[in-house]
C-alpha cells in the first residue's frame, strides 16, 4: 500500500514528460529507419533488423524508467507540488460553475469541448503565497437571486484556502466596513449558506472573526475548518469534490446576501471582459 501511494504522489515535471515524448519520437525513427534499412538491403542484413528489435524493446523502458526515476519529485516535495496546483489550477477551473446558463432548453447537450465557448460571467484573482499549500482568491461573478438591480449585478468576493494534507481552512471575507462585530453576526447574514457548510463537514467556533489585510485592503474573515481524507492530495475525485463544493458554496453566499459584497467597477469588469446584463 505504502509503494501504491508513493507511485500515486509522483509529480514529474512537464520538461520531462517533453523529453520522453521527443526520446519516443527519436528511438521510434530510428528503429524504423534500422529496420527498414535490414528489410530493403541486398545484402543479407537481418542483424539490422534484430538490432532495431532490441533498440525498441529493451533500451527504451529502461531510458524512460530511468529519467523518471531522476527527476520525479516524491515525498513531501509531491504533496506540496500537488497542493499548489490544485490551489492554482483546479479551483479557478472550477470557478466557472458560477456562470449561467446562457442556452436555452434543447434536446441535444452541447459537446464537452465547447461549454466553455460562451461569453464569460465569472473572473477570478489569485495570489498564491511563497509556502505553496495557501492562496487568496478574488472571485468576480454575477449575482442573481432576487430581481433588483444591485441582486443582478457583478459583486466580488475574497477568500482564502489553506491546504494542511489532512485538514483545510477556508476563509471567507467581508469588507471591513461591514457592520460585523462577531461570529454570530457574521453567521447570521448567511446563514442558509453557513448551515449547509456545517452539513458538508465545516466548523468555526466563537473566536473564528478576525481582521486582516489584504492587498492593501482591511477585511474581516471568518475561519471554516474542515477534514480532509486521507487520500486527499492523490485522489482527483476527492479534489474535484471540494473544489465544486465550495463553488457551490460561494454561489450561495453571493445570492443570499449580495448586497454585503464588494460592487465592482466598470473597468475591473472591461479588464475581465465581462458584461453587464
Amino acid at each position: 500500500m505504502d509503494f501504491l501511494s508513493s507511485i500515486s504522489n509522483l509529480v514529474v515535471p512537464r520538461w520531462v514528460k517533453a523529453t520522453i515524448g521527443v526520446i519516443l519520437l527519436a528511438l521510434l525513427g530510428a528503429n524504423i529507419v534500422i529496420s527498414y534499412i535490414g528489410l530493403t538491403s541486398p545484402e543479407n542484413r537481418s542483424d539490422w533488423i534484430e538490432a532495431g528489435a532490441y533498440l525498441l524493446g529493451v533500451l527504451l523502458p529502461i531510458l524512460l524508467l530511468a529519467l523518471i526515476a531522476l527527476y520525479a519529485e516524491t515525498g513531501t516535495n509531491a504533496l506540496r507540488h500537488r497542493s499548489y496546483k490544485f490551489l492554482t489550477v483546479l479551483i479557478p477551473e472550477v470557478a466557472t460553475i458560477l456562470d449561467r446558463p446562457e442556452r436555452s432548453f434543447s434536446r441535444k447537450a452541447p459537446k464537452w469541448d465547447r461549454l466553455g465557448n460562451g461569453a464569460r460571467q465569472t473572473a477570478i484573482e489569485i495570489l498564491p503565497t511563497s509556502s505553496g499549500n495557501m492562496a487568496y482568491y478574488r472571485i468576480i461573478s454575477l449575482t442573481g437571486a432576487g430581481q433588483t438591480d444591485q441582486e443582478n449585478d457583478y459583486r466580488s468576493i475574497v477568500l482564502k484556502i489553506q491546504l494542511n494534507v489532512h485538514k483545510a481552512a477556508v476563509i471567507l471575507y467581508l469588507p471591513s466596513g461591514n457592520p460585523v462585530q462577531t461570529t454570530g453576526d457574521f453567521i447570521a447574514l448567511f446563514p442558509h449558506t453557513l448551515e449547509g457548510a456545517r452539513l458538508e463537514g465545516y466548523d468555526h467556533n466563537a473566536s473564528s472573526l478576525f481582521t486582516e489585510s489584504i492587498d492593501g485592503h482591511e477585511y474581516k474573515g471568518l475561519v471554516l475548518m474542515r477534514l480532509l481524507p486521507d487520500n486527499f492530495i492523490s485522489s482527483p475525485a476527492h479534489r474535484l469534490y471540494f473544489a465544486q463544493d465550495l463553488m457551490v458554496m460561494i454561489w450561495s453566499a453571493l445570492n443570499e446576501n449580495p448586497s454585503q459584497f464588494e460592487a465592482v467597477s466598470p473597468k475591473l469588469l472591461r479588464a475581465h471582459g465581462l458584461k453587464k446584463p
